[in-house]
């Protein structure tokens, strides 16, 4: 599909039915989700899903790859072991430029994600 947004978009499909992703919360990304879930008192009723990311391989039609992320470790630790474990997608250059290009969302914590906010992923991804 020719849509940008990864894990995180929405897009309508050829019969006009409307599709939207938001994976993170199921694998307990969201800290201010957790704390409603626990201030509702539902959290013994969660079952949080395995943190993995699967991707279709764009070369090898019907072959995944995948990237887990250890719950022992904290974000973003466990999204660099995530990375570095994975070595059927990415290249090592490839991983290189990717940690170039995260390290400014690592260093700069939420207020660099916050002043992202207007930008779109086309646009955050030009001026990388």
């Amino acid at each position: 599909r020719d849509v940008l947004g990864g894990k995180v978009a929405a897009w309508k499909d050829e019969d006009g039915d409307w599709y939207e992703t938001g994976l993170h919360i199921f694998f307990g990304a969201y800290p201010n989700v957790q704390n409603l879930f626990g201030e509702l008192g539902i959290n013994d009723r969660l079952q949080w899903k395995e943190h993995s990311m699967i991707f279709a391989m764009p070369n090898k039609p019907g072959e995944f790859s995948r990237f887990d992320f250890p719950d022992v470790l904290p974000a973003p630790l466990n999204g660099i072991w995530a990375i570095l474990r994975n070595n059927e997608m990415l290249t090592w250059p490839e991983k290189v430029k990717f940690a170039i290009g995260l390290l400014p969302a690592m260093l700069g914590g939420q207020a660099y994600v916050e002043a992202q906010d207007g930008l779109s992923v086309q646009d955050w991804m030009r001026k990388q």
